[in-house]
């Protein structure tokens, strides 16, 4: 007879490959993709290395669903934020309110935890970048 996973046993797999994307996107978050590693997530998500394989068949599917999974997050808040009654300008001017509030948010992130360089930085920025989402914050 063929094993059948549970509805608590495919439960119970959801909030571990959950947890392990959110270990591993505070790892990206502190030090970029550069320090994201399968020990370095093993010991941050407190599993074996052989856990994640389970999961993940490499690094680079790993990362990539880091990435899609925060990608999808910040797109439906600007989707949301794109619902924002008024006119078009108004709209647009809370659309990049939301923007330059969220991206902050993993700028102090990564600086909190002495961030690499290799991770997102404001610094990395434009000088006319920088100033633009300044004056649209104010």
């Amino acid at each position: 007879m063929a094993y059948r996973e549970t509805a608590n046993v495919k439960a119970r797999k959801a909030a571990q490959r959950d947890h392990l994307l959110h270990s591993a996107e505070q790892l990206v978050r502190e030090g970029g993709f550069a320090n994201l590693t399968m020990q370095t997530l093993a010991v941050a998500a407190g599993v074996g290395v052989g856990t994640l394989y389970r999961y993940f068949d490499n690094k680079a599917v790993l990362a990539a669903e880091v990435f899609r999974v925060a990608t999808e997050r910040e797109v439906a808040a600007v989707a949301q934020a794109m619902e924002h009654a008024g006119s078009f300008p108004e709209r647009l001017s809370h659309v990049l309110q939301v923007f330059v509030q969220r991206a902050p948010a993993g700028l102090v992130a990564n600086r909190r935890a002495g961030g690499s360089g290799r991770g997102c930085r404001a610094s990395h920025l434009s000088p006319a970048l920088r100033g633009t989402l300044s004056a649209v914050a104010e």
